[in-house]
């Protein structure tokens, strides 16, 4: 969530002083690098208590959101650069909202687990 998040805000529109390129140089691989941590410590806690966790049905709404999230950051690098420097800006906004959505509710979703366990 910490490179995501600031990332998409400028995405967006925020920041417009900030050069969108240089930034996202910066935060797209500390996003991915986040993502792929948060994804092996996932896995860890998961295996601790797979039966209980496996059965709650807000983890797969919490892995479908992720999913989501990761295949659309894929195919906006795959069609508009690792940079996204040949990226419209309406394209842009579009996977910026669509992003924040997914890991924000994909955050809330492994939260509330806690609660429903």
């Amino acid at each position: 969530m910490g490179g995501i998040v600031p990332l998409n805000l400028r995405l967006l529109g925020l920041w417009p002083r900030i050069d969108r390129s240089a930034l996202t140089r910066v935060l797209s691989p500390m996003a991915a690098a986040g993502l792929c941590l948060a994804m092996v410590m996932g896995a860890l806690l998961f295996a601790v208590r797979a039966t209980d966790y496996g059965a709650q049905p807000l983890l797969a709404v919490k892995l479908a959101l992720v999913l989501t999230g990761t295949a659309a950051a894929l195919r906006l690098h795959l069609r508009h650069g690792l940079w996204l420097d040949r990226a419209p800006t309406a394209t842009l906004r579009r996977h910026a909202a669509l992003s924040l959505f997914c890991w924000l509710a994909a955050l809330l979703c492994g939260r509330l687990l806690a609660f429903v366990m």
